[in-house]
């Protein structure tokens, strides 16, 4: 008897934690203040998306195959996945909370993050949606290869040294034309393939851009060429992986498993579609300008599916500027002349792409 007696005890008092762990709060958005009961997940809070949508005078539909929730307000259309932090703003800006969608006895529960840091800038008081935030464009310059990984080498030169003299010299470009630039690395230290993607991520950069030298067997081949992602395997979706290491307990994980792999079919469409043609564009304003600037063939833009740029939030690319394996591309790579030229290139076709 005085075991059920504490389980019972130990019950309500978990029901009482509970019941704590949820608050009203005060918001304002769009010159609208509105009270949401938010509920804390660890050491993140959470309301319902579909209080939200009402608080907002808007709805909130679900698409019962894909299981994608679409909230519309203000005639803006915000769609979300449970488990993925995306959140895709009327099919063009892909944004990301700090936390994914998380779903609780049927309710989506969405981070406040939404509230604070996302909706004030396309809920205006005058309902016509995103402000220009009048800030400096964010780019971020990725120094290939680094530390122990030399990248390519030939004729005693290393891959790693040449990318990172032409990304600074690309970085003093851009800064001098406004931009914000973040390097993923300033010195010859190693990162690995999603640090340098990281970096972008979070700190909202608009463009990411990832230079290298190219290398072939034969030694012909000659000139640039510049990538941006064409296809993603699903066993490398970096935004589903996230919820395998979820805070939020078993039972959410059950529920997921059996749609995880439908869901990131869905995420990656919405989020690849929403930035490939973006890719792409960024990928041949900088073709355009570094072709003739660094002379050789021109080898065009190309799809690929690179761990680089497959992880990345943003519009991306990786720009081959050369190849140390011919010896003319690579007696061109020692003039500094010639990196100035090829980081002017790639500076201006960053610019014909943001402006």
């Amino acid at each position: 008897m005085g075991k059920i007696r504490f389980a019972f005890l130990w019950l309500f008092l978990a029901l009482c934690a509970l019941k704590s762990a949820a608050a009203a709060r005060h918001f304002e958005v769009g010159g609208s203040a509105f009270k949401l009961e938010a509920t804390a997940l660890g050491s993140a809070e959470f309301v319902s998306l579909y209080d939200l949508s009402k608080a907002l005078g808007g709805s909130l539909t679900c698409d019962e195959w894909t299981r994608c929730l679409e909230m519309k307000a203000s005639g803006k259309s915000f769609r979300f996945m449970p488990s993925s932090k995306a959140v895709l703003i009327d099919n063009d800006d892909c944004l990301y909370l700090p936390n994914a969608v998380t779903e609780i006895k049927g309710d989506a529960l969405v981070s406040t993050a939404l509230i604070t840091s996302i909706l004030p800038e396309y809920i205006k008081a005058s309902g016509k949606g995103k402000a220009s935030q009048g800030g400096k464009k964010v780019v971020v310059i990725d120094a290939g290869h680094g530390g122990h990984d030399t990248g390519a080498q030939g004729g005693g030169r290393n891959e790693k040294d040449i990318t990172l003299d032409v990304a600074k010299r690309v970085r003093d470009l851009l800064t001098g034309m406004g931009y914000k630039v973040i390097m993923t690395r300033t010195s010859d230290v190693f990162l690995e393939l999603p640090d340098r993607s990281d970096i972008a991520n979070k700190n909202g950069a608009d463009i990411f851009v990832s230079i290298h030298v190219n290398d072939a067997a034969n030694t012909a081949a000659c000139g640039t060429e510049t990538y941006y992602l064409s296809k993603v395997q699903v066993d490398n979706d970096y935004h589903a992986r996230r919820l395998e290491s979820s805070s939020y307990g078993y039972e959410l994980r059950r529920r997921w498993k059996a749609m995880t792999a439908k869901m990131k079919s869905v995420l990656r469409q919405q989020h690849y579609q929403t930035t490939q043609q973006k890719s792409k564009l960024l990928a041949e304003k900088i073709q355009r300008r570094l072709a003739p600037a660094a002379g050789g063939d021109n080898r065009g833009v190309k799809g690929k599916n690179l761990s680089v740029l497959r992880n990345s939030y943003c519009p991306s690319c990786l720009v081959e500027i050369g190849f140390i394996s011919n010896w003319s591309d690579r007696k061109k790579l020692n003039s500094s002349a010639h990196k100035q030229a090829v980081a002017n290139a790639i500076a201006q076709g960053i610019k014909d792409y943001l402006k």
